[in-house]
């Protein structure tokens, strides 16, 4: 079965809190005693009584939740100056809380905070341009107004602005910056930036390698809730690199981030259930992570669980949904579900037999380099199942495999170099390869009866070239 646990060293963009409303200094606590003063003081033109009653309404609090009656309070309150509702007003729009989502809207209200220095909005209009909603995109207008954020300690300015020198989007790439900028939104909690500076530690950017400090620095943010640090967490813990290996830390940290929707920590959840590893062994629980990956079109957990639904292993066997899930994952490209999907069409295995599919299937894995689609290949020629017979073709198909280092491969290729078929017989090559076959796990006896045809000099010969073949890696076996 399949494992695939990469740490996720991609660093994570810019992310606009949608739902996160400004609120000015006034306290909250207590305003539902004060609201109908509250509201008069509003009714009278007061800006900051405005913008306090439209935050009421948003947060429901001694009123009821109300995002239109908010949206009308905020804008009053915009239209007087008053920055952080400009901001909110903004927000409402870019989310179509209480008005019609519009995006120029959004943009035109954010502008108005921003130019007055308010850096939320200075933030948010920076993302606007970055993402190209409501304006055209300009990644050098982005930084610009990251930049004004940053300056004055916004953390999103400084993470924003960071990622913009490690993307090198709207400036000249620069780590050191990067690093520096992630550092001081880091040290002011945000996460996002807590899990890039740990990326640059773990991978040496601009700063001195140090694993110890990236686990610190993807502790500090998983422990916020920052899925891609949950998950690189859990695969740390999974593979044990720069930490004792302990699979019940890695199952904690996937479940985390599977929680979260991450479909790659669902699928690596799913395996350790599968394999019993820090989790007590559990088929079904596998399916079930394996099925949330699945509908999310990760193509590796479409394969596990094409795996367990044709074997019956915590699901009822149907071999007909395997081969769905099985092509499922083909059509991205995965070539061990090409191989799977392959082997169930030359064997009429929940779908009707046809070879030409099997054929098809198994020639895209084998342009992958896949070593079982090069083998079952091998064998359609071998024995002409499907095609026409090719005995060389089939040679170069099991030498494919063999290079490689598989077992089956190099027993087939010794198999045909024994009997003469699609290659000169050549029985001290023939040797060779099964004695590699062998000491690969692959050995049924065939190797005897080959070593019993041949004299003392031309088993030694046989040996020598094993271990010369062996020894560089598969590249010199000729």
């Amino acid at each position: 079965m399949i494992k695939v646990a990469m740490l996720a060293l991609a660093l994570s963009g810019p992310v606009f809190v949608e739902t996160a409303f400004a609120q000015d200094a006034l306290a909250t606590e207590g305003r539902s005693g004060e609201e109908q003063e509250l509201r008069a003081a509003a009714e009278q033109g007061d800006a900051e009584a405005q913008f306090n009653l439209g935050y009421m309404y948003t947060k429901g609090e001694g009123v009821a939740r109300d995002d239109v009656e908010a949206a009308r309070w905020f804008r009053l309150a915009a239209e007087q100056g008053h920055d952080t509702a400009r901001f909110n007003l903004g927000i409402f729009y870019a989310n179509g809380y209480g008005v019609e989502r519009d995006s120029s809207q959004a943009l035109d209200w954010f502008r108005l905070a921003a130019e007055n220095g308010y850096a939320p909005a200075q933030f948010s209009l920076g993302f606007m341009y970055e993402i190209g909603q409501g304006a055209t995109q300009d990644f050098s207008e982005a930084v610009r107004w990251y930049r004004l954020a940053a300056e004055q300690g916004s953390a999103d300015g400084q993470f924003s602005l960071g990622y913009a020198y490690e993307t090198g989007r709207g400036v000249p790439q620069d780590y050191s910056e990067a690093v520096r900028l992630y550092r001081l939104a880091a040290d002011q909690g945000d996460p996002g930036a807590q899990f890039n500076l740990g990326v640059m530690y773990a991978n040496g950017y601009s700063v001195e390698q140090d694993y110890e400090e990236a686990i610190r620095l993807y502790r500090l943010a998983a422990e916020q809730g920052d899925v891609n640090a949950q998950f690189n967490l859990g695969a740390i813990y999974d593979r044990g690199a720069h930490v004792p290996q302990d699979h019940a830390e890695a199952a904690r940290w996937f479940r985390l981030a599977a929680d979260q929707e991450d479909s790659v920590a669902q699928y690596n959840l799913g395996v350790l259930y599968e394999n019993g590893q820090g989790v007590p062994q559990d088929y079904a629980e596998a399916v079930e992570w394996y099925r949330l990956a699945a509908d999310q079109e990760y193509s590796l957990a479409q394969y596990n669980l094409g795996v367990l639904t044709n074997a019956g292993r915590g699901v009822e066997e149907d071999p007909a949904e395997a081969a769905r899930l099985f092509r499922l994952g083909a059509e991205q490209g995965f070539a061990a579900a090409q191989v799977s999907l392959g082997l169930l069409f030359a064997d009429g295995r929940g779908v009707e037999q046809d070879y030409e599919e099997a054929h098809h299937w198994l020639s895209l894995a084998a342009a992958q380099d896949d070593a079982p689609a090069q083998i079952n290949l091998g064998y359609m020629y071998d024995h002409g199942d499907g095609v026409t017979q090719d005995l060389a073709e089939a040679v170069r198909l099991y030498r494919l495999a063999a290079d490689q280092g598989n077992a089956v491969g190099q027993y087939n290729l010794g198999v045909m170099y024994h009997r003469g078929q699609g290659v000169a017989e050549d029985i001290v090559r023939a040797l060779m390869w099964l004695d590699l076959a062998a000491a690969n796990g692959e050995d049924d006896g065939h190797r005897d009866v080959v070593a019993a045809e041949m004299t003392p000099d031309e088993i030694a010969s046989a040996q020598e070239m094993a271990q010369t073949c062996l020894a560089s890696g598969y590249t010199d076996c000729d």
